[in-house]
């Protein structure tokens, strides 16, 4: 079905500061980070909804916002928004994990320590769709499941914690965590251990390990770092290493392979950037406003990733 031209007005930019004065008769939606600017959420999430609005005109009347504010002003950006009559918003850098002091989180998002996705409504929640969106992605992309798989997880931050909850929650056997330093390392694995009911093996790795790899040839790589965002970044271990997995995973994502990703396909490892993740976990999230149906869900998903690939110039 082609995609008709909206007749709501296009998606504005917004500061903290212009959100008193803000004023939308239909349902408001918005990402909110800082800085925001690059963000591609109001493209997908637009071409989203022109498309459901072609079954249900009522979506005619939604606008997905960009709010621009810093982490200590998240609480003020929530409290307008709600006033206003929002009906959700996407959270990124640097407001993931800072929204849980504002709303109360679910058991799941207590264990990711992040929420990416607020709703609106009696009774306001956060949920995170980051884990969702990385698990369709390597279905999608690498045909991979995470249900019994092993893992060697990059990483011990925030995306690193939403995605090791992700693969112990959908029964990986195993998940390796590595990470240049060793408290951050060491902390998670003490977190995810104390949050552990499934039965996988949680074990540290130093990347000088990626030499020997104790897992099977069956087995994923996942980063969940930021390296290859910046043309100096080196890869922490050798890149004859990648050949050892049956394939790999870069949640970062350029319009160009990654630097993980380069590299797994010169090893000829398969190999996939985290651009397919962006539009599931944007699915997921609208999904939570808009109470999309499974046929909707399947197109609108489509429909993401391929403005996604777009804006960004890929093929």
């Amino acid at each position: 079905m082609p995609i008709t031209k909206p007749t709501r007005p296009e998606p504005q930019h917004l500061k903290l500061e212009d959100l008193g004065d803000y004023s939308f008769a239909g349902t408001s939606l918005a990402v909110v980070g800082y800085p925001i600017g690059h963000s591609l959420s109001p493209l997908m999430h637009g071409a989203a909804l022109d498309y459901i609005a072609q079954e249900n005109p009522e979506f005619q009347e939604w606008v997905y916002q960009r709010i621009e504010a810093p982490a200590e002003r998240l609480g003020e950006v929530i409290d307008i928004c709600r006033e206003k009559g929002f009906r959700g918003l996407n959270l990124t850098i640097p407001h993931k994990e800072v929204v849980l002091k504002y709303i109360p989180p679910s058991e799941r998002v207590k264990k990711m320590g992040a929420g990416n996705t607020v709703i609106f409504g009696e009774h306001d929640s956060v949920e995170n769709t980051d884990g969702f969106g990385m698990q369709h992605a390597l279905k999608h992309d690498l045909g991979v499941e995470l249900k019994g798989a092993e893992i060697v997880l990059m990483g011990a931050g925030g995306a690193a914690r939403a995605a090791a909850v992700q693969c112990l929650e959908s029964g990986c056997s195993k998940l390796w965590i590595a990470n240049r330093s060793k408290e951050r390392l060491q902390k998670l694995i003490t977190d995810l251990t104390a949050l552990q009911s499934g039965s996988s093996v949680i074990e540290p790795l130093m990347f000088e390990d990626f030499a020997n790899p104790a897992w099977s040839e069956s087995s994923l790589l996942v980063n969940a770092t930021s390296i290859g965002l910046n043309v100096e970044d080196t890869l922490p271990f050798q890149p004859e290493s990648m050949r050892s997995f049956t394939a790999v995973f870069d949640m970062v994502y350029k319009a160009q392979d990654t630097l993980m990703v380069r590299h797994a396909k010169s090893m000829g490892v398969n190999a996939a950037d985290g651009l397919s993740m962006l539009a599931y976990q944007g699915v997921k999230s609208l999904s939570y406003w808009a109470a999309l149906n499974d046929n909707q869900f399947a197109q609108v998903s489509d429909i993401m990733l391929r403005v996604l690939k777009d804006a960004i110039g890929r093929k």
